[in-house]
Parts: structure tokens; sequence; C-alpha cells
């Protein structure tokens, strides 16, 4: 007969293993502030539902700043209620609301395009897949149409190319 040598400790994590959880957490942030939010509201993130799993009090670290945390939290918060959208892939026009994106999270995106980038690897990071598609879809949006010059002035790309490439890349579009 052939005995497991797996603990319990080593088993992987099940993320769609029902996990009690709790009326509220801690979270930590970057610049050590922090944050209490609502299970509810922290289930909707991978990250901190896998920390429900580890049965502990202690506040959960995360590498993103106090700032960018508060205003994911009341992201996470509001949708506890109001369910977020599926956002269509094509957008179908320039307009999120038109795609069917909620007020509040049209405003929510409507911030400069550091702190949308910013908002984007924070969503990532965390595992909050509503918030990663609603960045990714205002992004979308500020650049669908936009030609080859505005997108490097929207980005502030000086020059896509090193010398040495630029040349011979030069003299195949004359």
């Amino acid at each position: 007969m052939e005995t497991s040598t797996t603990s319990e400790d080593d088993k992987p994590l099940d993320l769609e293993e029902k996990v009690e959880i709790p009326a509220q957490i801690c979270i930590v942030t970057s610049d050590q502030k922090n944050f209490m939010i609502s299970g509810a509201a922290a289930n909707k993130s991978m990250v901190l539902r896998a920390a429900f799993s580890f049965d502990t009090t202690d506040p959960i670290p995360v590498a993103i700043p106090s700032e960018l945390m508060a205003k994911i939290i009341a992201y996470l918060e509001y949708h506890v209620d109001v369910p977020t959208v599926v956002i269509p892939k094509p957008l179908k026009n320039n307009k999120l609301a038109d795609n069917g994106v909620c007020e509040y999270d049209v405003k929510f995106v409507s911030v400069t395009n550091d702190i949308l980038f910013e908002l984007r690897k924070a969503a990532n990071q965390l595992h909050i897949d509503s918030l990663l598609q609603l960045t990714c879809a205002a992004t979308a949006v500020q650049i669908k149409g936009k030609t080859t010059k505005e997108l490097k002035e929207m980005f502030n790309i000086t020059d896509d190319f090193v010398p040495e490439v630029k040349r011979p890349t030069e003299m195949k579009t004359d």
C-alpha cells in the first residue's frame, strides 16, 4: 500500500473551495498604512481571498501605496452591491458608458494616464479581474482611432528606435 507524503500544508490552494469570509480584514500598504475592508469586498480579489484561507488576524500586506489602495477599496466596496458588467471586446465605440459600464466606473477611470496605469498594475497584482478589464477598456477607449504621433504624445514616447535601428527603418519608408 502506497502512502502519501504530502502534508496538509503542501496541498495546493483551491480558490473555488468555500472559505469562511470574515466580516472585515485589515490590509497594510507599502507605505505602512492600515485599511479595513469588508470581507465581501475583499472576496473580489483572488489574492485577498487566498489570504482568508490562512485563518489569520494579522494585516495582509500589499505592495501598493495607500493613496491607490484607498481608491481600489472604494471600487471593491461599491461593487459589493452593484454587480460589474462584462465589457464587450472589441468595444462598440469610444464611450465606456455605451459599452455597458456604469457611471461610477466611468468616473472611477477618468484619471490621469499615470494613475490609470498604476490602477491596472494593482488590479493585476491583486487579481481583481473586473478592475483589470475596466482599466484596460479605459485605455483602449483613449487610444482608439489615434495616430502614431498622437499616441507618442499621449504616452510621452520621444522615440521608439535607437539611432542604429532608426536609419534603416527610415530608408524603408521613403
